[in-house]
Parts: C-alpha cells; structure tokens; sequence
C-alpha cells in the first residue's frame, strides 16, 4: 500500500522502503561521520569567520567559491586540522559511508505520515 514519506513529502511502497532511498531522512551513518571527523568543527568556523550576511556559508570541503576565495576557505580548515586532527578522517570515512549508500547499508528510509 503506498504512503507519503513525512520527511519528503514523496509517496513510496513500504515493502521497497529500502535504506537510502530518501534524501530528507536522518541519516545514521553521515551522522556519524559528520561527528567522529569534527567536521561540526569546520563548520562552525566556517559560519562564524566565513558566512554572508544570511549567515549561509558553502560546504566545507566545496571547491567553488563561495563569496570568500576557495584558498582562505582551504587554508582555515588546513589550519584547523592541526587543532582537530580526527578532521583527517573525514575522506576515507565519507567514502565508506558513499560505499554503504551505494550498496543500501546506509542511508535514510522514509517514514509514513500518520
């Protein structure tokens, strides 16, 4: 029987609500991540030394400019990382999590509304 995905707000199949299927959804895994790399870190700096006016500042590890040039952005999180060295692990732990969520280990699976 189909459902509408609170968090999406898309109508899915509850027997083919596999995980990663909807983007909105907590994630566990990128939550994980985003924690055990301090990349909380990263963007806090990013939003207190970096952000516009709206207070909106781009991804940390974004090679586009945003507003700031790219290699005050780079050197502020090389600098950082001498602080936070777990922000290292961010790469190969971002790529498992991109493997899990390829292979549906991972991800955030839509909730029905009620």
């Amino acid at each position: 029987e189909p459902a509408r995905c609170v968090y999406c707000g898309d109508v899915f199949v509850r027997g083919e609500n596999g995980r990663g299927r909807c983007q909105d959804a907590p994630d566990p895994g990128g939550h994980c991540v985003h924690r055990l790399s301090c990349m909380w870190c990263a963007e806090s700096l990013l939003y207190h030394c970096m952000s516009d006016s709206e207070g909106d500042y781009s991804d940390p590890c974004s090679c586009e400019p945003a507003g700031r040039p790219l290699c005050a952005r780079w050197l502020a999180l090389a600098a950082l990382s001498l602080l936070a060295p777990c922000m290292c692990c961010y790469l190969p732990l971002h790529a498992c999590h991109r493997c899990g969520l390829h292979w549906g280990c991972c991800g955030g699976r839509h909730k029905a509304a009620r």
